[in-house]
């Protein structure tokens, strides 16, 4: 789970990790693939009033557009437009799978090396349905759509709130031509100053876009100043930039420089995620509302 500092965005949960908790009596935010986003999101939308919530990411070649559209405009009409659409292609292989010879996809009988083809095809669709009050036909290599239309279409105009994870040049522009937020992954402050501002601003620029930028970053507040060696051991594959850890004062600098850098919103993975037990996050997400948060007003 990732809470936003860019209220009242909080949770975003990942289509294709766990959410939830009663399994293998751990009773935390589990990892290994236990309940279904898909599920599980509306269940959270009608248990809220005022938090949108959204996925964290959904893969956008795994279902057809028109799919992913009704769904989404769906749960944006019924939860009064609180929905965040997240979307990504995944990665290229199983990450910490030494010698994993399957690509990601590639299980599913889709072509993970031209995904990034296959999910401009679907965001085309999915973002025409939203706007379209007439039938469309689509033809391109991936997507095929023919005398398509689908009603409603979301509450706000455009259709639900739509975010790209990417940090290549493709995805500068993908963010760029139809999204409105680009996540970035864990990413260092330099990069976000240096290589990803500039990237997507150009890319804003040569589509008409309006993207902005986003960051997630595994985040934990504490009492003193962490020991290094602490941090490499709950954090240790990170930049040391993307890891938010510290007291109030030092977490709250830390969200400072990324704002600096250009980072509109920063998303809290406050549980590793899913690593640790469901008490220690809602501890984390009690500490960072009333310790860290009030230092940023």
């Amino acid at each position: 789970m990732a809470a936003s500092l860019g209220l009242p965005y909080v949770p975003l949960l990942s289509a294709d990790a766990t959410t939830s908790a009663r399994f293998g009596g751990v009773g935390s935010f589990a990892h290994p693939y236990h309940l279904d986003a898909h599920a599980l999101v509306p269940v959270l939308l009608h248990e809220t009033a005022r938090i949108k919530v959204g996925f964290q990411v959904l893969l956008a070649p795994v279902l057809h557009p028109f799919i992913w559209a009704k769904y989404l405009a769906s749960l944006e009409v019924m939860s009064g437009g609180r929905v965040l659409a997240g979307f990504g292609i995944g990665v290229a292989r199983p990450a910490g799978v030494p010698g994993a010879k399957v690509a990601g996809l590639d299980k599913l009988g889709l072509a993970t090396r031209t995904r990034g083809r296959a999910a401009d095809e679907a965001l085309e669709v999915m973002t025409r349905l939203w706007t379209s009050e007439e039938p469309f036909t689509f033809e391109g290599e991936h997507v095929i759509a023919r005398d398509v239309a689908i009603e409603p279409r979301g509450l706000r105009p455009g259709g639900p709130e739509l975010w790209w994870a990417g940090q290549s040049p493709r995805g500068y522009v993908r963010a760029a031509r139809f999204a409105d937020v680009l996540e970035l992954e864990w990413p260092a402050v330099d990069f976000v100053r240096d290589v990803a501002v500039p990237g997507l601003a150009e890319a804003n620029a040569a589509h008409g876009g309006h993207a902005t930028i986003a960051a997630l970053v595994s985040a934990e507040v504490l009492d003193r100043t962490p020991d290094p060696a602490y941090v490499k051991r709950r954090f240790g594959r990170y930049h040391p930039d993307s890891v938010i850890v510290g007291t109030p004062a030092e977490c709250a600098a830390k969200l400072r420089r990324l704002a600096d850098a250009g980072v509109a919103q920063v998303n809290l993975n406050l549980n590793r995620q899913g690593g640790d037990p469901l008490e220690r996050l809602h501890e984390q997400l009690e500490r960072w509302a009333h310790e860290v948060v009030p230092l940023l007003a």
